[in-house]
């Protein structure tokens, strides 16, 4: 393998850092930028054409519900078969009335006109305009009239134009009319509602700033008008982004430095085209792109820079390190290195005399332990003579006591080999309910041959509670405690109950005694705080419940003094399952 020098490596080292990122970075916005790029103002343009489609949709509505409430309201439709000299009735004012009230202040947003079939009945909200002066224009299939267009319309329906766009004598630029015709009872046409939108009703346009402008569309005419910019109307020829569509539909189209995003009016022939330039997020990432490159150049030169200086500043300790490791490699334990004036450094040499000092006091650990554990292996083998001396110990007793029909010795020396054998059996850490009150029974039973009839006792056990699995020696030795320390010192008769019961899920055991009792407030409320004092036997239960069921167990014990000891464990019930295919214990 080529050996290079650390300047090289570093070197390297400093140059893949750093290309690795500005590369994929470069990569991802030169290959896969423009196209992210794209696909956000598409996303974004779509967004904002669909809300703006959606709310001009619902001024369109309204707009066409007022000019439905004003051609169907039989005032209009009455004053409109009249003659000329309605203009100036009464009932003409109350028509300008109605015509003010359907608008609801909206007369800055719209203009509302209502012109008989005649022309000589004229009414508006602001100054009626002469277009729609039927005694010059003079029927609705008139070339270039309004009006023409609701020929062949149903009776019901209204026409939106976006036609002829024109300023009011306020310089309102009108985006939209709205014309409807008013039908009188034997169906005949008397005149029209005319509403004409103006610009400021679509102020809501374009809120975000996201669109270049937003276009009017009605594709069977062939004829658009821009809602963000005035006075530009006409055929596609003026709105070349248009002209070589063939197909313009719902959707987001893409042009040469634009996007198209199309999205129909609900109700109406309209489409709203909002166009967006990709020209100023072109030349950012050009800029983005141009940036990458003045960094990539920068950052090589830095690299060599920084190669060249950490290079000298690292070989001197690290060679000190070198030579200092081989000698330790050799056997020489007693090495030490001196600190580096470079902090990082200072700290490694630190922690290299520190490791050598711990690997010298764990080899003196290592040959003390090696002497420990042979003399706990040699204590192991005499301690397992000692289990087996006894129990024959134990037998011979109980053979003589049988020969010689000592039956209570007999008893004796056989419930005390079952609980010897209990206690000194580790090879399993738990066992069923009926081991355990087995194991209470072989105690008991030497507790009434030594104390006779003045201890009662009463082990009440549920049978479906007799598989139950717990730790081993939790009764026992709390049984054992409530002889010892409950009911001897007591004079007369004792009292003691054992009691297994199932509740659901939970397994509830009480040992409960009318011993001396005791105050309850000399042991903690959290028994685990027992360790290390002189309640050996409560702590060792308490201490297997947990870490056999941890927080799922609990363990109380309540007393008074003078009333005896009320002893209270619960934990998980389990029951203990046989595998009918290996024969074992499964829990």
């Amino acid at each position: 393998m080529r050996r290079r020098s650390l300047f090289f490596k570093l070197l390297t080292s400093f140059l893949i850092i750093l290309m690795i990122p500005v590369c994929l970075v470069f990569l991802f916005n030169f290959v896969f930028g423009n196209k992210n790029l794209l696909r956000s103002l598409k996303a974004q343009g779509k967004l904002a054409v669909d809300q703006d489609a959606a709310a001009l949709s619902s001024v369109l509505d309204e707009y066409r519900h007022k000019a439905y409430q004003l051609s169907t309201d039989p005032l209009t439709i009455q004053l409109l078969g009249k003659g000329e000299d309605a203009m100036d009735s009464e009932e003409s004012r109350q028509l300008y009335t109605l015509m003010f009230s359907t608008m609801k202040g909206d007369t800055y947003l719209a203009n509302a006109n209502i012109v008989s079939s005649s022309g000589k009945i004229r009414f508006s909200t602001h100054d009626f305009p002469s277009i729609y002066d039927l005694r010059y224009h003079t029927n609705e299939t008139e070339p270039g009239s309004l009006f023409s267009l609701l020929e062949g319309t149903s009776l019901t329906a209204s026409t939106i134009s976006i036609r002829g766009r024109t300023s009011t004598g306020n310089n309102e630029t009108i985006i939209a009319t709205i014309i409807r015709q008013v039908y009188d009872a034997k169906g005949n046409v008397v005149g029209y509602v005319i509403i004409e939108l103006f610009s400021g009703a679509a102020d809501f346009l374009n809120q975000d700033y996201v669109l270049s402008d937003e276009i009017l569309v009605n594709p069977t005419k062939y004829y658009a008008s821009s809602l963000l910019h005035a006075n530009v109307a006409g055929s596609y020829e003026k709105f070349p982004e248009l002209s070589d569509i063939p197909n313009l539909n719902s959707g987001v189209i893409s042009r040469s430095h634009k996007i198209l995003c199309v999205t129909p009016l609900s109700n109406t022939d309209l489409l709203l085209v909002g166009s967006l330039s990709t020209t100023p997020y072109e030349a950012s990432m050009r800029q983005l792109i141009l940036i990458i490159l003045i960094t990539l150049a920068a950052g090589v030169a830095l690299s060599v820079l920084c190669a060249s200086l950490f290079s000298r500043s690292i070989a001197r300790p690290v060679k000190e390190l070198v030579v200092s490791m081989k000698k330790v490699e050799q056997g020489n334990l007693s090495t030490q290195v001196p600190d580096a004036n470079i902090e990082e450094f200072a700290q490694l040499d630190h922690s290299f005399n520190t490791m050598v000092s711990q690997i010298t006091s764990l080899m003196e650990l290592t040959r003390e332990e090696e002497a420990k554990l042979a003399e706990a292996e040699r204590h192991a083998l005499e301690s397992q003579m000692n289990p087996h001396f006894l129990f024959n110990t134990l037998n011979t007793i109980k053979a003589l006591a049988k020969i010689h029909h000592e039956d209570q010795i007999y008893t004796i020396t056989l419930k005390l080999g079952k609980l010897l054998r209990s206690t000194v059996d580790n090879h399993e850490s738990e066992c069923s309910i009926k081991e355990s009150m087995e194991l209470v029974d072989s105690y008991l039973t030497i507790q009434k041959i030594r104390f006779g009839e003045k201890l009662h006792v009463a082990l009440e056990t549920e049978p479906e509670c007799l598989d139950a699995m717990t730790p081993k020696l939790i009764i026992q030795p709390m049984v054992e405690n409530a002889i010892g320390h409950g009911l001897e010192p007591k004079a007369g008769d004792w009292n003691l109950l054992v009691r297994i019961w199932a509740q659901g899920e939970i397994l509830h055991i009480i040992i409960k005694d009318d011993g001396i009792g005791f105050d309850r407030a000399t042991l903690p409320s959290d028994l685990g705080k027992l360790e290390g004092s002189g309640h050996v036997g409560i702590y060792n239960v308490y201490r297997r419940l947990k870490l056999r069921f941890k927080d799922e167990a609990t363990m109380t014990i309540e007393s008074d003094t003078g009333k005896g000891t009320v002893t209270t464990m619960t934990m998980p019930l389990i029951h203990k399952t046989v595998d009918s295919e290996e024969g074992e214990f499964l829990v």
